[in-house]
């Protein structure tokens, strides 16, 4: 199903390096705790994200625009130190996701728009020992209103990876689901560690296929164990680098992509630049595009 190469190239970037070596995954509670991260545009640095923690646990994050103003606030809901539900309140495509666990192990998540009986978006996870290695996931296009609700977003959801419009991509797409008997898309997702980190992901869907290698400095993540980190992201790209579950962080990072969609074949290649604290946490990394010769800079402060 072609529409699906929309969404599977959002799910390259991020479900690429979601899989938690924690012992207890859904718990959060880093040495170094994230307060604000900025994001620089036109060489300024902007607030992209402020994160309330109440003692260990992260109560909610603010999101910002470009004019400054909270767009959007994640809560989290816990069982004990452990993460159940997050509600992302917003004006446009407001959405909550729901965690189940088996033991220590995430089991599913569900990803429900208000309003809706079903969820639009399932996520399961598989096991080799402590270690995600596969992923299979669906959205229900229909029942679960994510179409309806995805073409009110107000921002372009491949502005991270894709830097033309993709205003033509989602028209085809757009046609393509209207026409079709089959509402749903399901993808695969096959992970190869070396280590404590993903170094290989194999993404497949139909006639979407896609393969992402990186490699890893030795330094701390301030996200790893982040469950959230397993599906943010699905809708709107990548929101901003590290909001990955590794345990150190991407040096280098190639995703090679083929498709019956032309404009998603190809390969592109990411290096990324770190300066650290004492305590070996990235302060600021530089995001460098070697395909597209473009360079992005991101702040953290703890």
């Amino acid at each position: 199903m072609k529409k699906a190469s929309f969404f599977c190239l959002c799910i390259t970037l991020v479900a690429m390096f979601t899989s938690c070596n924690k012992d207890n995954d859904g718990s959060y509670s880093p040495a170094q705790k994230i307060q604000k991260i900025y994001y620089y545009n036109k060489g300024v640095p902007h607030l992209e994200e402020s994160w309330h923690w109440n003692g260990n646990i992260l109560s909610s994050i603010d999101n910002y625009s470009s004019q400054g103003n909270i767009s959007s606030t994640v809560h989290f809901d816990y069982d004990g130190n452990r993460i159940i539900k997050a509600t992302t309140d917003r004006a446009t495509r407001p959405w909550y996701a729901i965690y189940h666990y088996d033991g220590n192990k995430i089991k599913t998540i569900e990803e429900y728009f208000p309003g809706y009986d079903v969820p639009f978006s399932i996520y399961n996870f598989e096991y080799d020992g402590n270690k995600i290695v596969k992923m299979v996931g669906m959205k229900d296009l229909y029942n679960g209103g994510y179409w309806d609700e995805f073409m009110k977003a107000t921002t372009n959801p491949l502005k991270y990876i894709l830097p033309q419009s993709c205003e033509p991509l989602v028209n085809m797409i757009n046609k393509h689901i209207q026409d079709t008997k089959d509402p749903s898309l399901a993808f695969t997702m096959k992970l190869t560690w070396t280590g404590d980190n993903v170094s290989k992901a194999e993404l497949e869907e139909d006639d979407f296929y896609s393969v992402t290698e990186c490699t890893f400095d030795n330094k701390e993540n301030p996200m790893n164990g982040f469950v959230y980190c397993l599906h943010d992201g699905m809708l709107n790209g990548e929101s901003g680098v590290n909001r990955y579950c590794n345990k150190n962080n991407i040096k280098t990072m190639t995703i090679t992509t083929s498709s019956s969609l032309s404009i998603l074949n190809g390969t592109s290649e990411w290096e990324y630049e770190y300066e650290y604290n004492k305590d070996n946490y990235p302060t600021r990394v530089i995001i460098k595009s070697l395909s597209y010769n473009s360079a992005d800079t991101i702040l953290y402060e703890y």
